[in-house]
């Protein structure tokens, strides 16, 4: 594969060159309009970059593994998900790889982490609730650990095992102590932010009064102070590719998780990236979410039969906000779109040096999000003035150091697509992630997979991938994921029975699926707390309540949920869970 530039794998970089000339040439002119912006994307038609054949798994020189999570990353943020900002190197993954439309993870970091890495539903694994809005009743309780507990037979650990070195870098929210760390959770190098968020920068700010400082451990040791000029998108990769340079053993395949922490806010980036989308998004968030959906229904990310969810009533019309309330919401994306962006490019520095050793071809990479879009109110989450007191809320310091930024609700909308909510709820907006796996063992590049998928089904299928399994008896429960390698190959179109349970639980908001039918119950400021039924095939975007008309079906999927609970051993928090949606009303 030939090298467009040092950021960028795809060949040649028609989409992002086209891009950045419109851009150039429409700030000349006064002003970007986002129809324009859209119009110069040609991904889905126009793109010239190379999609190599098929590759099998080479049962003799296992693949090596690339398992990149972007955090609070949304569905249509991607060019090859209906998005207007430039990925093309996630992009170009998917080109040559498949992506994944039905991909479901749980609607906080947290859970779907301790999920990814363990196969196991993450009552089970020790993070039933986000620890930091753990209700009283739930303290103690089995699956409330706040740490990968003793259930789980982590993945690196089993990986590593199986002959592959194994590294780690970004977010691992798995666990504060040394003896909860990814070094003692089978990685061999890690570099590892301990908490769900803070600065992107080296104050090391945290994001509430009552974890004021961001925490690190490299190898299992706390880092006392982080390096001048570290900004963590670019810090992390110079870390990854200094790992293959240093630490990797020519003669074993290696397993990298990397896990970045944008765009999760407060949305910063450097000085440097700090315009790359200005002007971009003055028309609103309701005009970004109409082009995001109907460029996803373009690509063939959203088929068939489509709703769009109402507008919640935090949602403000964007017409009606003042003026100086519209410039600062615009700002808010275009520093988001900078976050994604320098993701973007930061993958394609990893794969350029992936290549560059030669182990390219025989790289499986996926790359995901954890949960939908943050589109919760996060100025005083930690219920006191902490944050109007330690940050910069100028519109001139907004994406700088020292600043306190967050996507806002209309914004997360617009990058969930037709779908409702967003992150913290079990709505679809809040479970729907996008998915692309490129490499050895996938059979149809430029494939869409619109089977309904989970975050367990990873760990199986990395497990084949590495050719080990977990007996049960070691792993200490048995999980419910399912290998994708079929899917992936083409020998199966689809890895579960239709009617296969799956349930989500989170804050006391609560969900089950079966085939197309789902039974959700919304808690929070966003929901009524009562349960709805819905056709999520006909109605993706759950619209219409089907409960009355349709009751011997809602008490059937009410015992399904029930059973889920309680084979899980949910513990649903009593009592207000305080911060968990953001700010109140």
């Amino acid at each position: 594969m030939l090298l467009a530039h040092e950021s960028c794998i795809c060949k040649p970089c028609t989409g992002f060159d086209a891009m950045t000339a419109m851009l150039a040439l429409m700030k000349t002119i006064g002003g970007i309009h986002l129809a324009a912006l859209f119009a110069g994307i040609v991904w889905s038609s126009g793109a010239t970059a190379s999609t190599a054949g098929a590759t099998t798994i080479d049962q003799h020189n296992r693949p090596n593994i690339l398992l990149i999570v972007i955090d609070d990353l949304g569905y249509t943020d991607l060019g090859s998900f209906g998005g207007e900002i430039r990925t093309p190197n996630i992009d170009n993954l998917a080109r040559r790889g498949t992506r994944f439309t039905n991909f479901y993870v749980s609607p906080n970091c947290a859970p779907t982490r301790s999920m990814l890495l363990s196969g196991l539903d993450h009552h089970v694994s020790g993070h039933g609730t986000m620890l930091e809005h753990i209700a009283p009743n739930q303290r103690g309780k089995p699956g409330y650990e706040g740490y990968l507990n003793e259930r789980v037979r982590p993945l690196a650990e089993v990986v590593k095992d199986a002959g592959y070195n194994t590294y780690m870098l970004g977010k691992w929210h798995l666990g504060l102590t040394e003896e909860k760390s990814p070094a003692a959770s089978g990685f061999e190098k890690s570099f590892a932010l301990l908490l769900g968020g803070g600065s992107h920068f080296s104050d090391k700010m945290g994001l509430t009064s009552k974890f004021p400082e961001a925490l690190y451990r490299e190898d299992g040791v706390l880092v006392e102070e982080l390096p001048d000029g570290f900004y963590s998108t670019d810090f992390y990769t110079d870390e990854a590719i200094s790992y293959l340079s240093n630490h990797r053993d020519p003669d074993k395949p290696f397993f990298m998780y990397l896990a970045y922490t944008a765009p999760h806010w407060p949305l910063q980036v450097p000085d440097h990236a700090l315009d790359l989308y200005q002007g971009v998004y003055d028309e609103g968030y309701e005009e970004l979410r109409e082009l995001r959906i109907r460029k996803a229904r373009q690509l063939g990310i959203l088929s068939g039969p489509s709703t769009t969810s109402l507008r919640p009533p935090v949602v403000p019309q964007w017409d009606s906000l003042a003026e100086d309330l519209r410039k600062t919401q615009a700002r808010r994306m275009e520093i988001y779109a900078s976050m994604v962006d320098l993701v973007d490019r930061n993958v394609g520095r990893v794969l350029a040096y992936v290549e560059r050793i030669g182990e390219l071809d025989n790289t499986i990479v996926l790359v995901m999000s954890d949960n939908g879009a943050e589109g919760n109110r996060r100025f005083t989450i930690g219920g006191d003035d902490w944050v109007e007191r330690n940050f910069d809320h100028s519109y001139e310091a907004m994406g700088r150091r020292g600043s306190y930024v967050y996507l806002g609700p209309g914004w997360a909308q617009a990058s969930m697509g037709p779908f409702r909510l967003w992150k913290a709820h079990t709505t679809e907006g809040g479970i729907r992630a996008p998915l692309v796996i490129a490499g050895p063992g996938v059979s149809s590049p430029g494939s869409i997979e619109q089977s309904v998928t989970t975050v367990r089904d990873l760990y199986p299928t990395l497990l084949d991938v590495a050719e080990t399994k977990v007996l049960p008896s070691s792993a200490g429960h048995v999980g419910n994921g399912t290998s994708l390698l079929p899917l992936l190959a083409g020998r199966s179109d689809r890895i579960r029975e239709v009617d296969e349970i799956l349930g989500w639980e989170i804050f006391g908001g609560r969900a089950i699926r079966a085939g197309d039918w789902k039974l959700t119950r919304v808690a929070g400021p966003n929901g009524s707390d009562q349960w709805e039924l819905f056709n999520v095939h006909l109605d993706p975007g759950e619209t219409q309540d089907l409960a009355d008309s349709n009751p011997e079906r809602f008490a059937h999927m009410l015992e399904l949920w029930e059973s889920y609970a309680e084979q899980n051993g949910v513990v649903l928090p009593e009592g207000k869970v305080h911060g968990a949606w953001g700010d109140v009303d």
